[in-house]
């Protein structure tokens, strides 16, 4: 099953992520945090970020490019550089981005 969602995250003042997301594998509102670990301007950059998947924490990286004005595209990757999720998002309120993702699922069926 793909899994296919929406999130929100919240750029603080030392340039990392905070936020949550929802889908459809998933029936709850689980947060997702994020370390920058490059140079980058608002939120565009390259991320360490984690979540947690059935009562298991998921170290994933995450890159942020801006694709137009306030529109962004997201791609979350495994450590090696594999992608898992696709997302695209933008700008609705300062410092908050909005938007929806999909790609395989990490999740273990019941």
């Amino acid at each position: 099953m793909s899994v296919r969602g929406s999130f929100h995250f919240r750029l603080t003042n030392t340039g990392n992520l905070i936020g949550e997301y929802m889908n459809n594998v998933e029936h709850a509102i689980l947060s997702e945090s994020a370390n920058r670990i490059n140079e980058g301007t608002g939120f565009v950059g390259e991320y360490i970020t984690s979540w947690v998947e059935d009562n298991q924490a998921m170290i994933n990286n995450l890159k942020i490019e801006e694709t137009s004005a306030n529109v962004f595209k997201l791609v979350w990757s495994d450590l090696e550089g594999n992608p898992i999720f696709e997302g695209k998002a933008t700008l609705l309120e300062e410092n908050t981005i909005y938007g929806h993702y999909s790609g395989k699922q990490h999740l273990t069926e019941d």
